[in-house]
């Protein structure tokens, strides 16, 4: 690979435009993930909706089945090898740029991005606006599948990316982190049943809701967020939905 494709495709982590998309799409090593995924009550079929219609060249990244299926609890993080099994069968690389969105602008691609940082790939950024931006713009899609071409991605995971419930419980005891719920406001005020049976409703005791979805990205950046609930990056930081995971990069 030449320095100067290299360079053109560089990411512009974690958020990327569509126009930057548009522009770089052709430009290898850079590949497209679908991380499409709704909740039960929508009743919808994200795989079925990509066969339908997605952004040129992108793969179906399937959240339900690339997990621990072991696990007696939903899309718990799978483990490096199988992890990397399932996204070399989507054609990934280990040295691939990796742009992931999905259709609801910004959802379930924040998942699978950081599921890709779990697993070591520092290369990943979210398409910002996801389907529904590219769509507003008219810009192209595909249909269908697409070949799929062999290759090898080698996964190792971060573990320090990840908080167990002993971590967050000790945390949210001690203060040594702040945990950050990241689901809509009328579920962490249990004003609004969870969507899976079974599940309380309401928040953990001393977790804060999110100031916004460009929240995680304004961290990553090590930028000042600006909103209602006070930050601090140098506590660590806890974000947690139907699990946890830490951020502390």
């Amino acid at each position: 690979m030449s320095y100067a494709v290299a360079m053109e495709c560089a990411l512009p982590m974690p958020l990327v435009s569509t126009e930057w998309l548009a522009n770089n799409i052709d430009a290898a090593p850079l590949r497209i993930i679908d991380a499409s995924w709704y909740l039960p009550a929508e009743q919808r079929d994200s795989a079925a909706e990509f066969a339908q219609q997605h952004v040129p060249g992108a793969v179906f990244f399937d959240i339900e089945r690339i997990c621990d299926r072991r696990s007696e609890l939903p899309h718990m993080a799978p483990d490096a090898d199988a992890f990397a099994a399932a996204v070399s069968r989507l054609g990934i690389n280990s040295d691939d740029r990796i742009v992931v969105y999905d259709t609801a602008g910004l959802f379930s691609a924040a998942r699978v991005w950081w599921l890709f940082r779990l697993m070591g790939s520092a290369s990943v950024a979210v398409l910002d606006g996801g389907l529904p931006k590219w769509l507003a713009e008219g810009r192209p899609t595909d249909a269908g599948d697409m070949p799929i071409p062999s290759a090898r991605f080698d996964a190792v995971m971060r573990s320090q990316h990840v908080c167990d419930r002993h971590a967050v419980a000790a945390a949210l005891r001690t203060g040594s982190a702040q945990v950050v719920d990241a689901r809509p406001a009328a579920r962490f005020a249990g004003l609004a049943p969870e969507p899976r049976a079974g599940l309380s409703s309401g928040h953990m005791p001393g977790a804060i809701y999110r100031i916004s979805l460009q929240l995680c990205w304004h961290i990553d950046r090590r930028r000042a967020v600006k909103g209602a609930v006070s930050l601090t990056w140098s506590r660590g930081l806890v974000f947690s939905a139907h699990g946890a995971v830490n951020d502390n990069t």
